[in-house]
């Protein structure tokens, strides 16, 4: 459960520090008017839409075999 527990941790740190660099990142694009940084930051953000949405999937298949 520990270990469990210690990788749900690293990953969510990671995650917020994703988004605290996304929000960094628009936040100077606005100010700088760099359409790159926007880009970039619009694509991190649909890979992430992505990743979700796989997630939300298979937890729906998991969910549908067990009570099956």
């Amino acid at each position: 459960v520990d270990e469990h527990r210690v990788a749900v941790q690293r990953h969510a740190s990671q995650l917020d520090a994703l988004y605290d660099y996304m929000a960094r990142r628009l936040t100077l694009a606005s100010l700088r008017d760099d359409a790159g940084a926007m880009a970039e930051v619009g694509k991190l953000l649909a890979d992430l839409r992505s990743a979700w949405q796989t997630i939300a999937a298979r937890e729906t298949t998991t969910k549908a075999l067990h009570a099956a």
